[in-house]
């Protein structure tokens, strides 16, 4: 199985609310997401979140990074074992985020070849134990007008088209 195609968005999601760090208060967060494709048709998608502080990149510095040093090297290999694909990866050095991303697409990818989710192809089950945090805090609307303690908004997305840089 080798890559044939590849995509990256650049996008932002909106909190329901400002969220407030200790440093600053932000109304949206960035993302990239990388999908890639097979020549057999499968695809495997990730997503990660680009805050210089949390992971030392910008979206248009993990997309560049991507294309320039590490889909070439995809394209050299059998995606077939995520496991193969890593130990390429990590030839060079650095990189984390751009590495995380790939590695989870790979899999992602690994997952739909074997006709199962990945949560499912790890071993994972349905049953999802919520922290204690979560189950202590009021019941939210699953949808805007649906009659609940307090309406939810529904996140706001701009989903740009796949670019060089994904940046302004």
């Amino acid at each position: 199985m080798r890559l044939a195609e590849h995509a990256l968005y650049c996008y932002r999601l909106r909190y329901e609310r400002p969220v407030r760090w200790s440093d600053i208060v932000e109304e949206a967060a960035p993302f990239v997401l990388l999908r890639l494709q097979s020549d057999t048709g499968f695809a495997g998608v990730a997503e990660i979140t680009v805050k210089p502080t949390w992971c030392g990149v910008t979206a248009r510095s993990l997309v560049t990074t991507i294309e320039e040093i590490f889909l070439p090297l995809l394209r050299t290999v059998e995606l077939d074992d995520p496991v193969k694909v890593r130990a390429l990866l990590d030839r060079i050095p650095e990189n984390q985020a751009a590495k995380t991303l790939i590695d989870n697409a790979c899999w992602d990818l690994h997952a739909a070849r074997h006709g199962r989710p990945l949560w499912r192809l790890w071993g994972g089950t349905r049953r999802v134990a919520l922290s204690w945090a979560l189950t202590r805090q009021a019941p939210r609307a699953p949808w805007p007008d649906h009659p609940g303690p307090r309406s939810a908004a529904p996140a706001r997305t701009s989903l740009r088209s796949p670019s060089p840089g994904c940046g302004p």
